[in-house]
C-alpha cells in the first residue's frame, strides 16, 4: 500500500497483511524520490549475513539480533523477501519472513522504544 501524506508531498510504502495485522514500512520518501523510483529496486544483502538466507530447522525458529549490524543485515533480507513475496502466507520463505519480523520487533523494542 502506498500512501501519499500532505497534499501528495510525501509517499509511505508499505506491505500488509491484514490477517496477522502486520504492517511492513518499506520506505517513507518525497513524491520526487518515489518518481525515480529507485524504491522499486531491492537492495543487497552482504554475503556475510547469509544465515538469513537458509531457512530455520523449526519453522518459526528465533533469530537473535544482538548488534546493529546484525539489525542492518536483517533489514535487508526482510526487504528482500517482502520484494519476492515472502509477506504471503503461501510463500514458501513467509515462516522466515514471520521469524525476521519478529527478530526485528524485539530489536526495535529495546533499542527504538
Amino acid at each position: 500500500m502506498i500512501f501519499d501524506i500532505r497534499g501528495n508531498r510525501y509517499r509511505l510504502i508499505t506491505y500488509m497483511d491484514l490477517i496477522r495485522q502486520v504492517c511492513f514500512v518499506k520506505d517513507f520518501l518525497t513524491h520526487d524520490q518515489y518518481d525515480r523510483g529507485k524504491w522499486m529496486k531491492a537492495k543487497t544483502v552482504k554475503e556475510d549475513g547469509g544465515f538469513f538466507w537458509t531457512t530455520p530447522h523449526h519453522p518459526r525458529a528465533a533469530f537473535e539480533l544482538n548488534t546493529p549490524d546484525d539489525y542492518d543485515v536483517a533489514v535487508l533480507a526482510i526487504d528482500k523477501l517482502v520484494n519476492d513475496g515472502a509477506i504471503n502466507h503461501q510463500h514458501p520463505h513467509n515462516d522466515l519472513f514471520m521469524s525476521l519480523f519478529d527478530a526485528i520487533h524485539a530489536y526495535e523494542k529495546v533499542h527504538y522504544p
